[in-house]
C-alpha cells in the first residue's frame, strides 16, 4: 500500500494495486462509512455556540449534546467550514461510488458523469460514453463493459434510492448548487475510506482502483478460458496493451482464476479477521459449532455472495465463524426484502 501513496509520475504509467483481500477491506470500509451528518441550527444558534466555546470550560463533546448535533458537526462550524445550511455529505454514496470504481475499471471522469441509463440491469453492462457532463480520453473510451453481479446487487438499492430522493439523470449527482451537477471533488471522501480501512489519508487514489480492476480481471475466465489480455484492455479503453501487459507480467503465474471479478469480505475473513476487529468490523469470535447449528438454521442471502443472515439481529451477518456487522440496508433493499418475505409467508401458509 505504501506505494500507493505517491501520485504516479507523468509519461509512463506505473500501475499499482490492491490486492484482492486489500480491495475488498476498502469497500468493506466504504459501506460502513459513517455520514458526518448535518445541522438543524439556525443562524442565531450557531452564533451562541461559538460564544460558548469562546467562553471556554466546555468541550466539544457537551456543545455537541447541547446543540443536538455530532461532534463532528461542532468542529466544522468553529473552523468556519459550516453555516446554518445542511452540508451535503457524500458517505450515503460512498459504497456504491467505491465499487463502481473497483468493479468497472473507469477512470475518475468517466465514473463521476455515468448516467442513469448507462447502466442496464437487463443487459448487465455499464456503458461509457461520452454526454452533457464530460468528453471521454479518447474514441476506445468509448465502450461497455460486464455489469458484474457484485456491483450490481450494490447499485440496484442504491438507484432505487437514488431516483426517490433526488430525480436528475447522474449516477453520482452534486446538489450542492441547488441544481444538478457532476460531483468534481471526492478526494476527502475517498480519505474518509481510506481512514475508515486502517490507511493514512491520500495513501491510495481512483486510478489504484483502475488497476485493481485491471490485476483482478486478469485473473478471471472468460466463456470458460483465461481472458486475454486484449479483452481487458478493450473494457479498460486503451489505445495499446502496455499497461495491460505490464500488470499481466507482475502477476506471475500462479493466478486464482474466477468466473467474476469481485471484493468479498466475506471471502477473507482468515487473512483479515484481526484488521476486521481492530476496526470494528467484527463484532464477537463464534465457535465453528455454533456457527454451523445457526447457518443451518438461517435463510440464504442471494446478494452476500454465499453468506448466510444471522439470528443474531438485523444487520448482522455470519460468516466463516466471525460475526461481521452490517450497516443498515437502504430503505427500498429493506422494503423488498420485508415484502419477499411476506410473499413466502403467504406461500407457506397456502
Amino acid at each position: 500500500m505504501a506505494a500507493l501513496s505517491e501520485e504516479p509520475p507523468r509519461g509512463q504509467h506505473e500501475a499499482h494495486w490492491l490486492e484482492v483481500h486489500e480491495a475488498a477491506l476498502l469497500l468493506e470500509a466504504a459501506r460502513q462509512l459513517r455520514a458526518i451528518g448535518g445541522t438543524r441550527l439556525d443562524a442565531e444558534q450557531i452564533a451562541q455556540l461559538r460564544a460558548d466555546w469562546a467562553a471556554g470550560g466546555r468541550s466539544k463533546r457537551a456543545l455537541a449534546r447541547t446543540y443536538g448535533v455530532s461532534d463532528v458537526v461542532i468542529g466544522r462550524i468553529l473552523r468556519g467550514e459550516q453555516e446554518a445550511s445542511a452540508p451535503s455529505d457524500e458517505a450515503a454514496f460512498a459504497y456504491p461510488l467505491v465499487a463502481t470504481f473497483l468493479l468497472s475499471g473507469g477512470r475518475r471522469a468517466e465514473v463521476l458523469g455515468l448516467e442513469l441509463d448507462d447502466v442496464s440491469f437487463d443487459r448487465k453492462t455499464i456503458t461509457f460514453r461520452p454526454n452533457r457532463w464530460r468528453r471521454l480520453k479518447n474514441r476506445r473510451s468509448h465502450r461497455v463493459v460486464p455489469l458484474w453481479p457484485q456491483l450490481e446487487a450494490i447499485l440496484r438499492p442504491y438507484l432505487d434510492q437514488r431516483v426517490v430522493e433526488h430525480g436528475g439523470r447522474l449516477l453520482f449527482p452534486s446538489f450542492a448548487s441547488g441544481a444538478e451537477a457532476r460531483l468534481i471533488e471526492i478526494r476527502k471522501l475517498l480519505d474518509r475510506v481510506a481512514e475508515r480501512a486502517g490507511y493514512r489519508r491520500g495513501e491510495f487514489y481512483t486510478r489504484a482502483l483502475r488497476d485493481t480492476y485491471c490485476a483482478a480481471r486478469l485473473q478471471t475466465l472468460d466463456h470458460g478460458a483465461p481472458v486475454t489480455p486484449y479483452t481487458v484492455s478493450r473494457e479498460l479503453g486503451h489505445g495499446s496493451l502496455d499497461m495491460v501487459e505490464r500488470v499481466y507480467a507482475h502477476l506471475g503465474a500462479m493466478r486464482r482464476r474466477s468466473e467474476v471479478v469481485e471484493f468479498r469480505v466475506e471471502q477473507h475473513l482468515e487473512r483479515l479477521g484481526d484488521q476486521l476487529r481492530a476496526l470494528g468490523f467484527v463484532t464477537q469470535n463464534v465457535t465453528r459449532e455454533a456457527a454451523a447449528a445457526e447457518n443451518e438454521a438461517a435463510h440464504a442471502s442471494a446478494d452476500d455472495g454465499g453468506a448466510t443472515t444471522s439470528p443474531d439481529g438485523p444487520g448482522r451477518i455470519r460468516t466463516g465463524g466471525l460475526l461481521l456487522r452490517r450497516q443498515a440496508l437502504y430503505p427500498t433493499e429493506l422494503r423488498t426484502r420485508r415484502l419477499r418475505g411476506g410473499e413466502a409467508s403467504t406461500a407457506a401458509r397456502g
